[in-house]
């Protein structure tokens, strides 16, 4: 569950309240609303929170992440970790 700050601007499509808070929303399976599934991409990256911004793609938790998850490490559209990603 991603909760939202108060200087997050995420669209209000996909802003949930949850235990009196704004979190953003999430679909039936858990993944965020926001995933576009087919690339494994964030669908508003300029808009994302802080959150998100702060999970930096490839770093050892983004990695945890996606293996616990059944996700590759390398995404359809070609992202691998980076060597800064350790």
């Amino acid at each position: 569950m991603v909760v939202l700050q108060p200087e997050d601007r995420v669209p209000p499509w996909l802003v949930d309240e949850r235990h009196g808070l704004e979190v953003m929303r999430q679909l039936d399976d858990g993944w965020c609303a926001a995933l576009d599934r087919g690339t494994f991409r964030c669908g508003i990256y300029e808009q994302r929170p802080q959150a998100c911004r702060d999970f930096a793609t490839g770093s050892r938790e983004c990695r945890t992440e996606r293996r616990e998850n059944g996700i590759p490490e390398e995404s359809p559209t070609g992202w691998a970790p980076t060597e800064s990603a350790s």
